[in-house]
């Protein structure tokens, strides 16, 4: 198709139709799940350090692109949500309209309003899609909206590679596909993504270019080898995989296979999208949403392969599903959640693409049809952007975000009361912090954070006898809790108990010997137990590490 000005003029549409959809998520503020370690807790991003940036592990992920746009981020707006919420709502309006060009550039026939509609119908659900939401109006993950910018740009380029453009495009798509790994691991799937598409719709998998198409992809299946290599090793050394002692492999299985069923479902039926699914309770292979589950995926498959000679499209839009989907559906489990709507971000597209190519097929085929295809493309729009503005709404603070989840699974959401909990205290609503992690308790006794937060709270409320309770039972969770010595040594004092807060001031010292504001509270507690040498070396040695209070207290008592 030579003139292709229609299928752009759709999709900047598309975008523009999109960002407008989402401009209310500028007004949203950081919700306290993983902001604080990427943005508003972060001195790193204040400078732009390369260093940094490409050795650091944040959150548990390797993601040196990802940091450095927040850098950027920083850099114009300051800590004001309002910047970075701007930032995923314009690389998500960007990313549907590279949708819309992947579904026109995938179209298999050669009509032009059969490229336009489906171009046009694969972008508006792409861009609308309620369970997108969580990957756009969640500043925490723009590591998603990046990644998945930089996957179809490669995509887009490799395309136009394999239809003779080029080796320019080549060179692009492997680029595009660097940038995407440095934003995000998950999209080391591309390899067989561009597979997938030399299969169908390109066919390229006949005598003599089959061997062509697979040592093409050599140096994007080395690259997302190296990629997902530091991923692993990035939640290693940060604690967030989970070992088979704690999740067995055979329980691994049956999450796997619900998972594609879950998405599957959340996809075509976009409500209750809580920002947190827990792990089932019943997890073995005979469960019957794991039987079902297992029986719908092998119908899916076999049914693929039956039609395959007739519609090779059902085989890829499933391949892809599958092997997109493949990196979180829990064989490898990351954190206790069972799914995460923003896993469907860049899985969903070939849905989308499928449905937009079957309306520009029909359209194309059938004129009376056309009508009825640009109905239904108005109420999808329509119903889709109702859903995904009020899904926005959910993500305006943490008090609404942890509401929704706690409403969906109240009696299985330690996480999502624990959190609550958290943003109440920070709110100064002590009483409903301390009642919210009194429930995390209940619901999950060892769970450590809502040890310690609920503590806080009854430090603020002066029960310190409470707070030394629940600070002792978040240490022996986690014995190297520095945090839990520290403030379990400021109750201590609060009671005039000093020696008991020495030696967890002395603690927090061993366990972290640079913290100098450690080593003026234990300065300040020798003193108050009539202990002047070894205060006097405390405040010298918080001094050393800038506490300013320390130099007071050193010039006063110099003779």
């Amino acid at each position: 198709m030579k003139d292709r000005r229609p299928i752009l003029i759709a999709a900047m549409c598309v975008a523009a139709l999109t960002f407008l959809v989402y401009l209310p998520s500028i007004s949203n503020g950081f919700v306290n799940w993983d902001d604080p370690g990427y943005v508003y807790k972060n001195p790193n991003i204040r400078a732009l350090d390369l260093k940094w940036a490409f050795t650091a592990v944040v959150v548990g992920n390797w993601h040196p692109a990802t940091l450095l746009s927040l850098t950027l981020d920083h850099s114009i707006w300051g800590l004001n949500p309002l910047g970075f919420h701007l930032t995923n709502a314009i690389v998500h309006s960007l990313n549907a309209l590279l949708a819309a060009l992947l579904g026109s550039a995938l179209y298999p026939y050669k009509d032009r309003r059969g490229a336009v509609i489906s171009g046009l119908l694969a972008g508006l659900l792409f861009g609308l899609h309620p369970a997108h939401v969580e990957s756009v109006a969640w500043v925490s993950e723009r590591k998603d909206v990046l990644s998945a910018f930089f996957f179809m740009a490669s995509a887009l380029f490799y395309i136009r590679y394999a239809r003779g453009k080029g080796a320019a495009c080549y060179g692009l798509s492997i680029a595009a596909f660097i940038l995407a790994l440095l934003s995000k691991p998950m999209a080391v799937s591309l390899p067989i993504v561009l597979l997938i598409i030399d299969f169908y719709p390109l066919e390229r998998f006949k005598a003599g270019s089959f061997k062509k198409a697979i040592t093409e992809k050599i140096p994007f299946f080395v690259l997302a080898g190296v990629s997902a290599a530091l991923a692993l090793w990035a939640q290693k050394v940060s604690g967030a995989l989970s070992s088979l002692d704690s999740i067995p492999l055979l329980q691994r299985i049956p999450i796997a296979f619900r998972a594609y069923a879950f998405y599957g479902y959340k996809l075509f039926v976009p409500v209750d999208l809580s920002p947190f699914y827990p792990l089932p309770f019943d997890n073995g292979l005979f469960e019957p949403w794991v039987i079902i589950s297992i029986i719908l995926f092998a119908a899916i498959t076999i049914f693929s392969l039956v039609m395959l000679k007739r519609r090779k499209s059902l085989a890829a839009v499933w391949a892809y599903y599958v092997t997109t989907l493949l990196p979180v559906i829990g064989l490898v489990q990351v954190g206790a959640q069972a799914a995460a709507d923003r896993y469907t971000y860049i899985p969903s597209l070939s849905l989308f693409i499928l449905i937009g190519g079957a309306a520009g097929y029909l359209a194309s085929k059938n004129r009376s049809a056309f009508g009825v295809i640009i109905i239904a493309g108005l109420t999808i729009t329509s119903v889709f952007s109702y859903l995904s503005i009020k899904q926005i709404g959910v993500w305006k603070d943490s008090v609404t975000l942890w509401s929704r989840g706690i409403a969906l699974y109240p009696e299985s959401a330690p996480v999502a009361y624990t959190n609550r909990g958290i943003a109440f205290g920070q709110a100064g609503r002590v009483e409903e912090a301390i009642r919210d992690l009194s429930r995390a308790i209940e619901i999950k006794p060892n769970m450590t954070e809502a040890y310690y937060n609920r503590a806080l709270g009854y430090s603020f409320a002066g029960r310190n006898t409470d707070a030394i309770r629940d600070l002792t039972e978040a240490i022996r969770l986690a014995p190297a809790y520095v945090d839990a010595y520290h403030n379990r040594g400021v109750a201590y004092a609060s009671l005039a108990d000093y020696e008991s807060a020495i030696e967890d001031f002395k603690k927090v010292t061993e366990l972290n010997p640079s913290y100098g504001p450690a080593y003026l509270m234990l300065a300040q507690a020798y003193l108050r137990a009539g202990e002047k040498e070894p205060a006097i070396e405390s405040f010298r040695r918080a001094s050393y590490l800038g506490v300013r209070e320390a130099d007071r207290f050193l010039m006063e008592s110099a003779p």
